[in-house]
């Protein structure tokens, strides 16, 4: 698809919903959900950040598996090898990725309950356990600190509410997956608790969308399982105890297809526990929050023909959390510390890496105008110390950060922010390490990448109609890279300044509620276009797509329990660096183009009236057998069927 038919595309769709909008009646505002973008609880309109809030319902509705389902069908970019294998995928923001390592090296922070875990990997969180998705777009760092550059997608779990609720899945489908999900919260008096688990297998090798078998591709067990429990006492404390955990047993990676590794496999597993109090005094506009967290990681590689035939990877995180906050009148003040210490071994070094980090920060919000105005500002200090091998550096950073939301009407909100935002070095960087054949050496005199961000934009909930457009602005200084010294590589700060500008959007209009049909119809679309990507030398960036589109039609007739939605996403170009095997040399070259489709299915076959539901759920993957990648010599799967069955109460 060109970019002129995907503009026309977008045009098209924003004239069919124009006299949707013109000729509505009564206008309706957006349904409350609170956020986390400011670190407390808080209206969508008060927010001045662009965010995008996915909840469980929508999650649950398009039938997504995994939560890179749920990023890509809402316009965000995901880079990975294959399917269900060892390498984790790449989350990107605006250009800025997240790491496939040491979650402190990416650009694009994953949180847990706005806390940092030690893995990079969002696959190994039960989708079964999320009650929903927030993707904070943007400079972050005043908020989280270190490595959220980009943005941050913060991932909320399920809690106990007063209605007892209950799911069980099983199903199967192509190339001999298996997959159960299993689920349940409610309350006992003053406990909540909601816990989840999900397991599956694929037993065969699976096929590409031009009918390869691509070998080494099964896997034996992919376990996740959750826990969040809590006790509350005086109306407004909560202590809470959260965990989730995974365990990847011989997940099969059959590589590089230009050059495939037949017998290479992982296995991977790794948790995270959180301990929380929340309360406060509501006489005095007080609430508070404090928590400590640990978490680990564990990824082991095995190559069995390889003369490097194992090598492995710890990650550990711990940290505390202590913030509190003030609400008089018109201004909000929240203020705190953070503590966190990250630890990351790998078996090419065998010294342990720490970063530890202490900072401080505070976020003020001015409402006025019964809160359709909204002022907002923030400040933090972050001081980081890094020990390694005889190296024991100290390094500090200061960031800021301003925003407005005005709302003139209560269908249309305008949003303006801007931040600045960093990245530390990592022990790795500092260090150097070798995996395989490659030493990477380290620099211990690296300089923190550092960016400023702003975006603009609005958003409209007008009745059955939906949308909105951001323009984003990122300039990016002293980036970390690699260069080649001889046969091993280093690191560097590169020189110069690399330039992110694009706009991101989306739109959507329930037909149904429109013409007051039983049924709903919504067509939607959500997308980032990069108009530009470019370093200091005008060189397009590698690994960034120019469009990300994700649209499709969602129907529903709830009296006949039917839902069916047809899901599309069109991968736009991007410029790759890769190693041609032939020639013995790197070369740039640009893929991407593709659009792929899913068609999911769920019909509800049989309700009791005290016991809940029966449904039968079905997906067709990759509907039209498309031949694509998320990253050259690495293709995706080909059409695959699933089915499934599915009780709810």
């Amino acid at each position: 698809m060109p970019k002129q038919l995907a503009r026309l595309t977008l045009c098209g769709l924003a004239m069919l919903f124009a006299p949707l909008l013109a000729q509505a009646d009564e206008p309706r505002t957006t349904e409350t959900v609170f956020v986390t973008a400011g670190r407390i609880a808080e209206h969508p309109k008060a927010v001045t950040q662009a965010a995008t809030i996915i909840p469980h319902e929508e999650i649950e509705k398009n039938l997504h598996k995994t939560l890179e389902d749920v990023l890509l069908q809402n316009g965000v970019q995901i880079m990975r090898t294959a399917p269900d294998t060892t390498a984790i995928p790449q989350i990107t923001l605006r250009g800025l990725r997240s790491s496939q390592d040491d979650p402190n090296q990416g650009s694009v922070m994953l949180l847990v309950d706005g806390r940092r875990i030690a893995s990079a990997n969002i696959a190994m969180i039960p989708i079964v356990s999320v009650e929903r998705v927030e993707i904070i777009r943007g400079p972050s760092a005043v908020q989280y600190g270190t490595s959220a550059m980009g943005g941050v997608v913060n991932i909320i779990t399920k809690r106990g509410g007063e209605q007892t609720q209950a799911s069980l899945e099983l199903g199967g489908g192509s190339w001999e997956t298996w997959r159960g999900m299993a689920g349940i919260s409610g309350m006992a008096g003053d406990f909540d608790y909601a816990l989840g688990l999900s397991q599956s297998t694929r037993a065969r090798d699976w096929k590409d969308g031009d009918g390869n078998r691509i070998d080494n591709s099964s896997y034996n067990t992919m376990t996740m399982y959750s826990a969040n429990v809590g006790y509350t006492f005086l109306d407004t404390h909560r202590v809470g105890l959260s965990f989730i955990g995974a365990n990847y047993d011989r997940l099969r990676d059959p590589g590089d297809q230009n050059w495939p590794s037949p017998h290479a496999f992982s296995d991977r597993n790794g948790y995270a526990l959180d301990v929380n109090y929340e309360g406060g005094l509501k006489e005095y506009g007080l609430s508070w929050m404090l928590r400590y967290s640990n978490s680990k990681e564990k990824y082991l590689y095995h190559d069995t023909a390889s003369i490097w035939p194992a090598s492995t990877n710890r990650a550990k995180n711990q940290g505390t959390q202590a913030q509190l906050t003030w609400k008089y009148d018109f201004l909000t003040l929240t203020g705190g510390v953070d503590w966190t210490e990250a630890k990351y071994i790998t078996s090419g070094y065998i010294d342990e890496c720490r970063l530890s980090n202490v900072g401080g920060f505070l976020l003020g919000k001015a409402a006025f105008m019964d809160e359709n105005l909204v002022f907002s500002a923030g400040v933090r200090y972050d001081d980081f110390n890094l020990k390694f091998a005889e190296t024991d550096r100290n390094k500090g950073h200061t960031s800021l950060s301003a925003g407005v939301a005005y709302s003139p009407l209560d269908w249309l909100t305008l949003r303006a922010n801007i931040g600045d935002s960093y990245r530390m070095p990592t022990g790795l960087e500092a260090a150097g390490y070798a995996w395989g054949s490659t030493k990477y050496i380290g620099n211990p005199n690296l300089k923190p990448e550092k960016g400023l961000g702003w975006d603009a934009g609005f958003e409209i909930n007008y009745n059955a109609f939906k949308a909105g457009l951001t323009y984003f602005s990122t300039d990016y200084d002293d980036k970390i890279a690699t260069r080649p010294v001889g046969l091993d590589s280093q690191y560097y700060n590169i020189s110069g300044t690399a330039k992110y500008r694009g706009l991101e959007g989306q739109a959507s209009v329930d037909v149904g509620q429109f013409f007051d049909w039983p049924f709903m119809l919504r067509p939607y679309v959500t997308f980032t276009h990069m108009l530009k990507y470019e370093d200091d030398k005008g060189n397009d960036i590698p690994f960034v797509r120019d469009w990300i589109v994700g649209f499709g039609v969602n129907y529903a007739y709830p009296d006949i329990g039917l839902d069916i939605d047809l899901r599309l996403i069109y991968l736009g170009d991007q410029k790759e660096d890769i190693y041609n095997y032939t020639t013995w040399t790197n070369e740039v070259i640009t893929t991407g183009g593709d659009v792929t489709a899913d068609l999911t299915v769920n019909k509800q076959i049989y309700e009791w009236e005290d016991y809940g539901n029966l449904s039968v759920k079905g997906e067709i993957r990759n509907l039209f057998d498309k031949q694509y990648a998320l990253k050259y010599g690495y293709p995706m799967q080909g059409r695959s069927f699933f089915v499934s069955l599915c009780w709810k109460y």
